[in-house]
């Protein structure tokens, strides 16, 4: 499947695109439109397209005036990483100065810039040659995927002892070079055999399991890459034990220092990175289901708890400085995305690593729950009970939802 963004407000110039697509493509190309480019930059921060035809004259939203200088504001957030980059972008005017303005750009980063021309079919022709190099590379450069499922953790106890405690067919531990070791586990889910390879990362932090991420999903190329262990959550909208499908995840410290009026500020410039609009979907379900949140929470074999489990989907912020003060540092997080459910110190290098991989990207995803506050009264004594609900509700999601999953990342 190759994925078309079309950012254009014309729409006939948008329905003759979609037209010759169709008819050269069939159902092998997925459309999407942005009349703008604030519509567009909302579609391109949730996922990742083949290629974006673009409209060099557009209103910044829908309904104003359009201008070129919008469209240079986009290319410009698409180029510096702000948002998900296409593999291909096909640049198309009727306006001679927005060319002459924006062709340095496009030549710098090898984009096509095309002439749209009401008595020619060339503009047309640039379109559909994009299409079908994309098509060739996906079928040359397309393997298969290695294993189904990848599972990293940031703590060998209580994280991913809790994921071995799950009844997957655990092998020994094995090293796959001088640094990593692997387990691996199956199972199967209605006659489907699920492959599982499961590794710790050797220090918490976003660098340390970034590069475990990166070189695992390079050595496995598996089809899911999944994080799970534990956070910190949100007072007033989690409990302790509660699992967080982390969407998106950023790091809270990126930004810079600034010194105005003798006093100095922090600049914040998050980089939030969605999960797939599948997996998200498919958690909405699970965490309606109140029966199996129960029995997650009465199957612990500890101290018993009382309070009512419950699944949560939401943001989870990342930093490399360990929550003491929640006071604060929560506060100062929730400026940054006034939705915040959680915060740890690594998912957003595994999403990083993953989404930038070179080969097959896998369908990656965090599932943390709540082990404290972040709050002056935080404590240990949490962590083995949200380690085992982040576990058992990996499980339960897996064993519902992977045959969904697993198609998600197809061509």
């Amino acid at each position: 499947m190759i994925e078309l963004l079309i950012v254009d407000d014309s729409q006939s110039r948008t329905d003759r695109i979609a037209k010759e697509v169709f008819d050269t493509f069939g159902n092998d190309v997925r459309i999407e439109v942005a009349k703008s480019a604030a519509a567009a930059r909302v579609l391109l921060g949730r996922r990742t397209f083949d290629l974006m035809v673009l409209d060099l004259v557009l209103p910044q939203h829908d309904g104003q005036d359009p201008s070129h200088e919008n469209s240079r504001g986009l290319l410009l957030d698409v180029q510096m990483g702000g948002l998900n980059k296409p593999r291909r972008v096909v640049g198309i005017t009727m306006h001679d100065y927005a060319k002459i303005a924006l062709q340095d750009l496009f030549s710098d980063y090898l984009w096509t810039l095309v002439a749209v021309s009401d008595v020619s079919h060339q503009w047309i022709k640039s379109i559909l040659s994009a299409l079908s190099w994309i098509r060739d590379t996906q079928a040359a450069a397309s393997p298969e995927f290695g294993i189904d499922v990848l599972v990293v953790s940031a703590l060998a106890d209580p994280e991913m002892s809790a994921v071995h405690q799950l009844d997957w067919g655990w092998r020994d531990e094995r090293p796959i070079d001088k640094t990593i070791f692997i387990r691996e586990g199956a199972f199967d889910i209605n006659g489907m055999r699920c492959n599982v390879v499961t590794s710790c990362a050797t220090r918490m932090g976003m660098v340390s399991t970034a590069i475990r991420a990166s070189r695992l999903v390079s050595a496995f190329q598996p089809r899911l890459c999944v994080m799970v262990g534990i956070c910190a959550g949100v007072k007033e909208k989690v409990e302790i034990g509660d699992p967080i499908l982390a969407d998106p995840a950023w790091d809270y410290q990126t930004g810079k220092y600034v010194v105005g009026e003798g006093a100095s500020a922090f600049e914040i410039a998050p980089h939030q990175v969605p999960i797939h609009e599948g997996v998200r979907e498919r958690f909405e379900i699970l965490r309606k289901d109140s029966d199996l949140a129960r029995e997650i929470r009465d199957g612990w074999q500890g101290m018993p708890y009382r309070t009512d489990l419950k699944f949560h989907v939401g943001p989870i912020a990342s930093g490399g400085a360990v929550l003491a003060d929640g006071t604060t540092l929560v506060d100062f997080v929730k400026q940054q995305q006034r939705q915040l459910v959680g915060v740890d110190m690594e998912l957003y290098g595994m999403y990083c690593a993953c989404s930038q991989t070179g080969g097959r990207t896998p369908a990656f995803f965090g599932i943390k729950s709540v082990c404290d506050f972040a709050d002056p009264y935080k404590s240990d004594t949490h962590q083995r009970y949200a380690a085992y609900t982040s576990a058992r509700t990996l499980d339960a999601f897996l064993r519902r939802f992977y045959p969904d999953l697993r198609a998600l990342n197809d061509p």
